[in-house]
């Protein structure tokens, strides 16, 4: 039964809900791409198996880089995992280190990663979110 000030075709649209930040901001969280947190996923992969090929491989000279590495990794990616994460820093080093991985003869899931990584930040979407953050 339609109420008196609607015409029964109009349909009511349910209001949009945002994310409000914890911190005290109470501007809506910009809605985070897929292709973030699979950045964010990569990146941690990464790095726990950046630390345990850098702790397995420790005899060697060039495997110790991807301990500090990987602890990058992680960071970097608690941070992109976070419903509101801080503006990263890092967006380009990052990726550009895992690729440099490739001389310790060990670091091949970093290197994927990285390739991975600068694809996905090409992407539209994940420019327009970085941005509004």
């Amino acid at each position: 039964m339609a109420r008196p000030d609607q015409s029964p075709q109009s349909e009511q649209v349910p209001p949009v809900l945002t994310h409000t930040a914890p911190s005290g901001d109470t501007g809506p969280a910009p809605s985070k791409p897929g292709k973030v947190t699979a950045i964010a996923g990569m990146r941690l992969g990464s790095g726990v198996c950046n630390i345990l090929a850098g702790v397995v491989f420790c005899w060697l000279v060039f495997p110790i880089v991807l301990i500090p590495l990987g602890i990058v990794e992680i960071l970097s990616a608690s941070n992109l995992l976070k419903s509101r994460p801080n503006r990263p820093s890092n967006l380009l080093p990052i990726p550009v280190l895992e690729i440099v991985a490739i001389i310790t003869l060990a670091g091949w899931i970093s290197v994927v990663v990285g390739i991975l990584t600068l694809v996905f930040m090409s992407d539209q979407q994940v420019k327009l979110y970085f941005t509004q953050l």
